[in-house]
């Protein structure tokens, strides 16, 4: 497919949406028919002809899929840690290397390094050192929205050893109730927004012995800001603990549930151990092929379990060093037009993966396009 790169200020940009929706076309076609017809020397790729000696920085990352297939395999080591194997080692190689941008439906934005995210998950495991629980297995559901504590609070818990359950914010009471008795759950981590559902069921759930909120201060229940705050704020060195940077490659890592709908009944249980962020090299460099210098953004909730890792929100494109767009979208019915300025406003995105029923009606091959 076509693209160009075309950087516009706003008294452009209005004057081609007048002329594109004059001529019945969307805004990207306006920009390839004028690029096309005004610089024959692009040649129909949107940049320069480059020099020949340097096509290879600009090859797939599989250029010839038969030598990639007998070529290609992955070393599972005996011992592995996708958080100190992973983004701790971008984060000491690079201090500075970007690993996420965050934006929200307000207009506030937050960047994170690599070097960032090693500190803050650094200080997620030294509160679950003190409270519990600390124990390599252990299990702990977290059901957060796209902010940015997901990834504090999964990166700490894999360095902790700990398994992580991600769950979407739509789940009721019994949906909860069912997934942490089911998974003999010991701690939830939600936000405030949902820390009712599991004051309501918490009674009825043996195993669940302690409850994180990230936002808040609520009676009963541990509160990130006040551990970040006081007396002082907690350490960004990790306190050395029992078995640390000691999981095996075979020790469970992850619980995903699946929807349920296809075998019907109840959702099951599916657990992953530590080598499957390994797996999720083949993701990241052949599925969505990104590089250590793009930024892919993914149009996922981080409660949806493959979609939160496979996705692009985490294994696959921090494997290669690539930094991920986050938009944290709240409420109401998506909106796909919505995200277009946000694209626009980013224009380093080089990889956008979306379901083919959220993009605009209006404009079928303009999202296809970023």
């Amino acid at each position: 497919m076509v693209r160009y790169s075309v950087t516009m200020d706003d008294e452009l940009v209005r004057k081609i949406d007048r002329d594109s929706k004059d001529l019945g076309i969307s805004r990207s076609d306006w920009i390839s028919e004028v690029c096309t017809t005004h610089f024959p020397e692009l040649e129909g790729n949107g940049i320069s002809q480059i020099n020949p000696d340097d096509s290879i920085h600009f090859r797939h990352n599989i250029v010839d899929y038969d030598e990639t297939y007998e070529s290609f395999s992955i070393d599972v080591p005996e011992y592995y840690n996708f958080s100190f194997d992973v983004v701790d080692a971008w984060a000491k190689r690079d201090r500075n290397k970007l690993a996420m941008i965050w934006a929200n439906q307000q207009g506030e934005e937050k960047k994170y390094t690599f070097r960032d995210l090693s500190r803050l998950s650094n200080q997620v495991a030294n509160m679950l050192i003190k409270y519990g629980p600390g124990g390599k297995g252990e299990r702990v559901l977290i059901m957060l929205p796209r902010v940015p504590e997901w990834w504090f609070f999964v990166l700490g818990m894999i360095k902790m050893g700990v398994v992580y359950c991600p769950a979407p914010t739509m789940l009721t009471e019994q949906d909860l109730k069912y997934r942490i008795n089911v998974a003999d759950i010991k701690m939830v981590i939600t936000n405030e927004e949902n820390a009712h559902k599991v004051d309501a069921i918490f009674d009825e759930c043996p195993s669940l012995v302690s409850k994180f909120i990230v936002d808040a201060e609520r009676e009963g229940w541990i509160s990130y800001p006040v551990e970040l705050a006081y007396p002082a704020p907690v350490s960004s060195k990790l306190v050395p603990f029992h078995g640390l940077e000691g999981t095996k490659a075979t020790d469970p890592m992850l619980i995903f549930f699946t929807s349920g709908g296809t075998t019907g009944g109840e959702p099951k249980m599916v657990l992953h151990d530590h080598s499957y962020a390994l797996g999720h090299i083949v993701t990241g460099r052949f599925w969505h092929d990104v590089r250590s210098t793009d930024l892919h953004f993914t149009v996922a909730d981080t409660g949806w379990g493959g979609k939160s890792t496979w996705g692009g929100k985490l294994f696959g494109q921090w494997n290669e060093g690539a930094a991920i767009m986050v938009y944290d979208i709240r409420g109401g019915k998506f909106n796909a037009t919505g995200l277009l300025p946000i694209i626009e406003k980013y224009g380093g995105v080089t990889t956008f993966c979306v379901p083919p029923h959220h993009l605009p009606d209006d404009d079928p091959g303009g999202a296809g396009e970023v």
